[in-house]
């Protein structure tokens, strides 16, 4: 069932790629919602004649600086599959990462928590 359900989108997304010439981005954050996607893409993009991609395609993957190392090696490892595949397949522009300035983590986790106080949703720091 799942493998139908597979290839059901697979057949869509190419028929949607072969459409038109507007770009794509693909948003990625190495989560298993956008590894599917990026997946799906791929097979999709893979499955058209080579002559016929000329669709540029765009993978966005802004790292936030808050993931643990572990989680940014295992992205940045997996855009660096992604773009292995695509120059190894002539697949056009297939890889940005996008990093904001350096920002203190403790910055970013007590903007957040203000954040959320200021909605009424957390009540801790009161």
């Amino acid at each position: 069932m799942a493998a139908i359900a597979y290839q059901d989108i697979k057949k869509s997304l190419r028929q949607l790629y072969l459409e038109d010439n507007r770009p794509w981005l693909v948003g990625f954050s190495g989560g298993k919602d956008s590894t599917m996607l990026a997946s799906l893409v791929f097979d999709a993009v893979l499955s058209v004649v080579t002559a016929e991609r000329t669709k540029p395609i765009s993978v966005v993957c802004t790292d936030t600086r808050v993931e643990i190392p572990a989680i940014v090696e295992m992205v940045e490892g997996t855009l660096r599959q992604m773009q292995r595949c695509s120059q190894q397949n002539d697949l056009t522009d297939l890889n940005q990462a996008r990093k904001p300035e350096k920002v203190a983590l403790q910055e970013v986790v007590w903007v957040t928590l203000e954040h959320f106080r200021a909605l009424g949703v957390c009540r801790w720091g009161s």
